[in-house]
């Protein structure tokens, strides 16, 4: 099912306060969700598709990538 899920089925949190887990870094979970997706790639490369996904936001990626998700 993690495969299906991965790439055919995903889910839209309605809500944003509870979308990230406040134990691992948002970059953690970026990269997590980027690595199901992109299997095969290198670590650098999700890293990079991360900081991206981020400055996409204007959430400023340098700094975030590092930080952990607060309520």
């Amino acid at each position: 099912m993690r495969e299906i899920r991965g790439r055919r089925i995903s889910m839209v949190l309605q809500d944003p306060q509870t979308s990230l887990n406040p134990v691992f870094t948002v970059g953690d979970q970026l990269r997590e969700a980027i690595e199901r997706r992109r299997q095969g790639a290198s670590l650098g490369e999700i890293m990079k598709e991360a900081v991206r996904r981020c400055a996409r936001r204007h959430c400023g990626p340098e700094q975030r990538i590092g930080q952990y998700p607060t309520r």
